[in-house]
């Protein structure tokens, strides 16, 4: 098993995390490599959208997500798609967020029972935030 990922600092970070937390549940380390070689096992992280890109950028990373270019901005740079088949798994977002909110919902989609491997099912998940803020709760 290894993370691989491009150069962007960003997405390097969040590589790392992945890699982490996969290590974690398989008790051993995981690899972060910039080189894809094709074969079986891999994590593959990918910016659809270059760091600080422009709308229109951002517009053309929602269609290679397979999203609508109407979508507003502010949810679209959290923006993923997750492709999971029996060899690997693809995370494209369009920005380092969309990255963060993809290893989330793809180490939710771990079977839990599948130790000591680290299962998967196939699916694509497509998603982004439906409202552009997280939550606020204020008790008082």
């Amino acid at each position: 098993v290894r993370v691989v990922v491009g150069e962007e600092p960003d997405a390097v970070g969040v590589a790392v995390l992945a890699a982490g937390r996969i290590g974690d549940l398989l008790h051993e380390p995981v690899a972060v490599v910039h080189t894809d070689d094709g074969s079986p096992g891999a994590l593959v992280l990918r910016l659809a959208a270059p760091p600080g890109a422009g709308p229109a950028e951002l517009r053309d990373a929602l269609t290679a997500i397979g999203l609508d270019r109407g979508l507003p901005l502010d949810l679209a740079r959290e923006a993923y798609r997750i492709t999971a088949t029996p060899d690997r798994v693809e995370l494209l977002a369009v920005t380092a967020a969309g990255l963060v909110r993809g290893a989330v919902s793809l180490l939710q989609m771990v079977v839990a029972d599948a130790a000591p491997w680290l299962q998967i099912p196939c699916a694509t998940v497509v998603d982004h935030p439906r409202l552009p803020w997280r939550a606020v709760l204020v008790d008082v």
